[in-house]
């Protein structure tokens, strides 16, 4: 039982892939940094701003609820 080759197309499937997440990822953030920040700047919690951002309806770029966690993510990638 070696590793399984991958082929050109199963590489770019994994590259298109990539490419459609981060254009996710920056729509989101296009929408969501505006409150992150404000909420941020008035020293609100990470949680507190992923509850913020559930109940306005902003969803992740994979379509699901915001965490703490998400909310640093996505604060760490646009200061990238």
């Amino acid at each position: 039982g070696g590793r399984i080759p991958l082929s050109r197309d199963t590489c770019a499937g994994g590259l298109a892939a990539g490419a459609v997440r981060r254009a996710k990822t920056k729509a989101i953030a296009g929408k969501a940094l505006p409150v992150i920040n404000a909420l941020r700047d008035a020293g609100a919690s990470l949680r507190a701003i992923a509850d913020e951002l559930n109940k306005l309806g902003i969803q992740t770029a994979t379509g699901k609820s915001w965490y703490a966690q998400s909310v640093k993510n996505i604060m760490e990638v646009s200061h990238a």
